[in-house]
């Protein structure tokens, strides 16, 4: 009899050992997909596995070959795992870069010269490092060498370089960690240009801060300033966008105000003269989204079809030419956008049927075509769909 209930115990104490090494084995493979850190009813994994085993004569080797065998229960509880693990946004700017986690924390790594990755110090980092204490952020943008995050309450927290005041903090002085700017609430929106920063309220006017040397503020005037400044009379902003030295704001009406910095015709007004302060872009309506480039502007309509202008050296307008345009110009043949982004001097439309066209500067690959040739129209990335 003892000798019997001994047996048992052994088998008993093996099949647990077993199934403990199996959790193991599949943490390890879930960490690497981002199911770390989830709090796992090991009875239901047990069974999970054991059903499994009963199916296919062997054990899972990965999380996605137990899925199917997971309670309803496990199965949300991974899945809500994998979301609060995983990357919300990705933002890059003159040579660092930072993600915001679905966790509301934020990570950073890449030059650190003026203390832009918000870690405390002015060290370079190799590999994506927590900024400590930071949570609870709802968005990140960058500028070239500065940082900020709309916080889930409204607030703001700026760090980095502040030469020209772009962190809103009311000085020049460089921040190494996230510092609140006082008296900055219900913020909906955030955008940053090279050195100038712009909030969009929930009331739909506008703050702005920064680097002003071509009007890029709108204020009537190209001074500097270091604390956020309401822009006078501009209100029912839908949206904002910032290029290198010039700002854009889509109306709720679907017409568009520009101001900044005009080298290049960036701002669509049919001349090369900055402003200082909001003008509308005359005849141009039906507009559905807003983006930029370094001295490049981009519009996705209301119809699926995209109108670009600004500098085109390196065809990134996509109107077949390198001539730059100093008005919107429908881009020929390209119709069912879905979405549009773009680079310094390189334009990228995502399709309707998920097919994704490229165009502009090319020197590094960034077109995603095989070489290093420029495009001057939208060109389709062979075998990239399907998302």
């Amino acid at each position: 009899m003892t000798f019997t209930l001994l047996k048992v115990t052994v088998i008993i104490t093996m099949v647990i050992v077993l199934s403990i090494v199996l959790l193991r084995m599949l943490n390890k493979q879930i960490d690497k997909t981002k199911f770390s850190k989830v709090k796992i009813d090991l009875g239901s994994y047990i069974k999970s596995i054991n059903l499994f085993y009963a199916n296919n004569n062997r054990y899972p080797t990965n999380k996605e070959e137990l899925e199917g065998y997971m309670s309803p229960k496990l199965a949300k509880n991974q899945y809500k795992g994998e979301y609060n693990q995983g990357v919300k946004k990705i933002v890059a700017g003159g040579s660092h870069t930072i993600v915001l986690m679905n966790d509301g924390t934020v990570k950073a790594w890449g030059i650190n010269i003026c203390g832009q990755l918000g870690l405390g110090d002015t060290t370079d980092r190799y590999v994506p490092t927590t900024i400590p204490g930071l949570t609870n952020v709802k968005d990140i943008v960058t500028g070239y060498w500065h940082t900020i995050a709309l916080m889930n309450d409204g607030t703001i927290k700026a760090w980095g370089r502040n030469d020209f005041g772009q962190l809103g903090l009311g000085d020049a002085t460089d921040r190494t960690v996230p510092t609140t700017i006082p008296g900055l609430t219900n913020v909906k929106d955030i955008v940053a240009g090279y050195g100038h920063t712009i909030a969009l309220m929930n009331d739909g006017t506008i703050k702005v801060w920064g680097n002003n040397y071509y009007g890029q503020l709108g204020l009537g005037d190209t001074t500097d300033r270091y604390v956020p400044t309401t822009i006078p009379g501009l209100t029912n902003v839908k949206d904002i966008v910032a290029g290198c030295w010039h700002t854009i704001a889509l109306m709720n009406d679907g017409t568009v105000k520009v101001w900044g910095n005009n080298y290049y015709g960036q701002l669509g007004l049919g001349d090369t003269t900055n402003r200082t302060v909001p003008t509308t872009i005359p005849g141009f309506t039906n507009v559905k989204e807003i983006i930029t480039g370094h001295y490049h502007t981009i519009a996705l309509m209301n119809d699926s079809t995209v109108k670009a202008w600004g500098q085109n050296y390196y065809g990134q307008l996509g109107l077949g030419d390198t001539t730059d345009r100093y008005v919107p110009t429908t881009i020929p043949g390209l119709t069912n956008v879905k979405d549009i982004v773009a680079g310094h001097y390189h334009t990228i439309a995502l399709m309707n049927d998920e097919t994704v066209k490229a165009w502009g500067d090319n020197g590094y690959g960034q077109l995603g075509l095989g070489d290093t040739i420029y495009r001057y129209v939208p060109t389709t990335i062979p075998g990239l769909g399907q998302f």
